[in-house]
């Protein structure tokens, strides 16, 4: 006899497929984007694993093209893991088999190291390593002065002592991989890998092209093609500042990944406040811009950095948006010629807890104190907001 549960969490729902009578075994099934569990092979997995005893859990996520290409594969495994939880809390299993197929493997070599499945028996189904992954050895980075070295009588390619060797495109595949033969380090299997010899900037720029073809957030694109000099100054802040790892490719802000501002909210609002003809005042806008999030992020550690998600719940201080304002702010800075740890006075200034009337007034949060549906517009009225703070006022 089979019985049925169907549930979620975090958006993913499940379907535990038990047996008439306990039993300790259990088979998670990882479907892929487009080829659900109740496609012919998974299926027939399904049945053969039932018919063997074990209980069946399918986690039934699904994925429109627009999220696929904004997907975070940590929050993706995390919230594959909490649905597991879920489904089988309450429950005394003790061996574990996981078929993952395609975008399912995904999560696979994210959980495999969990404590409930570090013993689990792994069925890897049509693992996400099609494509070639491409390496760039770095201009000029070599002992010798030739990071490539090519022998053609034997097919050989010979990478030279001090060559700096990036990945340009394939992170997160070789990670799988790498993830893969840790756990079986007889698997064998081919994979294509392009290595070219490009500056900096010309690897950017091909990945760039590489990216128009396949299925990843536009706003990463617009990274890469770096064609306004905010672009630059922004990959500068992820270089250089306190926002290293904390601005987000895509248009969304994930706390997990302890993410703070969205790299379309930077790009967009430097490029409109800050006016840049030139590499050389791009730079020096940058240069300002870190010593001015240092600051902020230094006088302000809980919000930015040890606390943020319980205080964003009370406050709008380290809120995406509210970047708009401070870039607004730091331009007032900057064209003042006054130093960027006077930010501290002028946050000081002001109240950010959501239940300050103020923001409801100027249309940035609604009733619920949560921030309005209209971003743009939000993002229109912060920057008036902050565009009206005295500085001289704030400051002395």
């Amino acid at each position: 006899m089979m019985t049925n549960k169907i549930s979620g969490s975090k958006n993913i729902p499940y379907r535990l497929i038990e047996q008439s009578d306990e039993t300790d075994r259990l088979v998670i099934v990882l479907p892929g984007a487009g080829y659900t569990t109740q496609a012919p092979l998974l299926h027939f997995t399904t049945g053969v694993f039932y018919s063997k005893g074990f209980d069946v859990l399918h986690i039934n996520y699904q994925f429109s093209r627009q999220e696929m290409t904004a997907l975070n594969e940590k929050d993706f495994a995390n919230d594959v893991q909490q649905t597991i939880e879920n489904a089988t809390k309450g429950k005394k299993y003790s061996k574990y088999y996981v078929v993952a197929k395609s975008i399912g493997t995904i999560a696979l070599s994210n959980l495999q190291d969990h404590p409930t499945l570090k013993e689990a028996k792994l069925v890897w189904l049509t693992p996400l390593l099609q494509r070639s992954d491409v390496f760039n050895a770095m201009v000029r980075s070599s002992v010798s002065g030739n990071e490539l070295i090519f022998d053609s009588s034997k097919l050989e390619l010979t990478i030279t002592e001090g060559t700096d060797l990036a990945i340009v495109d394939g992170f997160h595949r070789i990670n799988e991989i790498q993830a893969a033969l840790q756990k079986n380090p007889d698997l064998e299997f081919n994979f294509g890998v392009l290595i070219t010899n490009y500056s900096k900037r010309k690897a950017q720029q091909y990945q760039s092209q590489l990216a128009k073809a396949t299925p990843i957030s536009k706003v990463r694109v617009q990274e890469l093609e770096a064609k306004r000099y905010s672009d630059s100054v922004v990959q500068q802040l992820r270089e250089e500042s306190d926002l290293k790892g904390r601005i987000s490719q895509s248009h969304r802000v994930k706390t997990i990944a302890r993410e703070l501002v969205s790299y379309n909210v930077l790009a967009d609002t430097i490029d409109e406040e800050f006016p840049m003809d030139t590499r050389l005042e791009a730079s020096e806008v940058g240069d300002f811009l870190c010593d001015f999030f240092n600051a902020l992020i230094g006088y302000y550690p809980e919000e930015f950095v040890f606390d943020v998600e319980n205080i964003r719940k009370v406050s709008l201080i380290n809120d995406n948006n509210i970047f708009v304002g401070y870039v607004v702010l730091a331009r007032k800075l900057y064209e003042g010629k006054m130093k960027p740890k006077l930010i501290k006075k002028i946050v000081d200034s002001i109240d950010f807890s959501r239940d300050n009337q103020l923001w409801k007034d100027i249309g940035v949060i609604n009733e619920r104190g949560n921030i309005e549906r209209d971003t743009n517009k939000v993002r229109r009225n912060i920057k008036k907001y902050f565009e009206e703070i005295g500085i001289g006022e704030s400051v002395s």
